[in-house]
């Protein structure tokens, strides 16, 4: 079934157990540590909420509190530091690797997000490129999911400005953002299972082994001003020479347009002068990893078009493949 095959899929080539140097107090019974990386995400409280810790007095805050689902921090000496309290923690590893960053993820009984409950759905999906995918799936998202994904993502005006991989606003990216953790514990919760329809659908039409635990959160984005863009940018690798597929980077993206400007806003894309108008419910989705495991380059090169009037609010996954145990 498709938890089987979502265990099969994470569970790849065997690897070895990490433990803890032994400055930290070597392994915690009730946590998994990872090392060598920065955890994406919200953190669970407010900075300064808690003085600087040891590792094991971090994992008792943690299990006092069921929304914690781990923690990070950043040490290469034994020592109180400060700590990073997360509501979700990649399984595998975080998105960027980071010397002397150490985590504890949390260990939680199994929930497999698949088997949310609901009715099956069909979709009407129009194919725009075959090779690499480009497509729409039309009225995906309902107004009540929208409303919940927006509601996820906090207050507009509370929402900080968006950054790029380079670290830090940038005039390329004018927009806000947030990150929104689905309850994957939750199978029925709203977020769990629109999050799980996105998986299933991008399986479905890419043929990538994609699930969601330990993915990227969902990117709430807001394009707020007339003139709020993104220029030209990839979101997985398309300018470098080597364009071999490295297991565990993105290979796929979705946007759901939950609020659609008057004018401008469009999805466009460089190679073939495609260009998506987005229509409020719609989930745009395009592919970049190709055929023998080859990175598609500059075909899978986009743009999010100024705004001319109005507001745009997206709702942004990123996929990967072998991103969790």
């Amino acid at each position: 079934d498709e938890c089987a095959d979502e265990e099969a899929a994470a569970r790849g080539p065997p690897r070895p157990a990490t433990q803890p140097p032994e400055f930290l107090g070597g392994a915690h019974p009730d946590f998994v540590y990872i090392r060598g990386f920065l955890m994406p995400g919200n953190d669970l409280y407010e900075a300064g909420a808690h003085p600087p810790m040891t590792a094991g007095e971090a994992a008792e805050v943690c299990l006092a509190d069921d929304a914690c689902d781990g923690f990070t921090f950043h040490t290469a000496k034994p020592g109180r530091s400060d700590v990073f309290f997360k509501r979700a923690v990649a399984e595998g590893g975080g998105v960027h690797r980071a010397p002397d960053w150490h985590t504890y993820r949390r260990r939680r009984p199994r929930t497999c997000p698949a088997n949310s409950p609901g009715q099956a759905r069909t979709f009407a999906v129009d194919v725009l490129r075959e090779q690499p995918l480009v497509a729409v799936i039309r009225n995906f998202a309902t107004r009540e999911t929208c409303d919940a994904l927006v509601r996820a993502g906090g207050g507009w005006e509370e929402m900080g400005r968006s950054h790029t991989s380079r670290g830090g606003p940038s005039q390329d990216r004018r927009s806000y953002s947030s990150n929104i953790e689905p309850p994957l514990r939750d199978p029925g919760h709203p977020i769990t299972r629109v999050v799980a329809e996105m998986f299933a659908i991008t399986r479905n039409l890419s043929g990538y082994a994609v699930y969601p635990r330990g993915q990227e959160p969902v990117n709430a984005v807001l394009y707020r001003h007339v003139g709020d863009e993104y220029r030209l940018h990839c979101d997985g690798r398309c300018y470098d020479r080597d364009n071999a597929y490295r297991l565990g980077e993105r290979v796929a993206t979705s946007i759901v347009y939950c609020h659609v400007p008057e004018k401008g806003g469009q999805t466009s894309f460089t190679v073939g002068a495609l260009k998506v108008q987005p229509i409020e419910g719609d989930m745009l989705l395009f592919a970049y990893k190709g055929d023998r495991d080859r990175m598609v380059g500059l075909d899978a090169e986009h743009s999010g078009c100024p705004i001319r009037q109005g507001q745009k609010w997206i709702a942004t996954q990123w996929y990967r493949e072998g991103v969790s145990d």
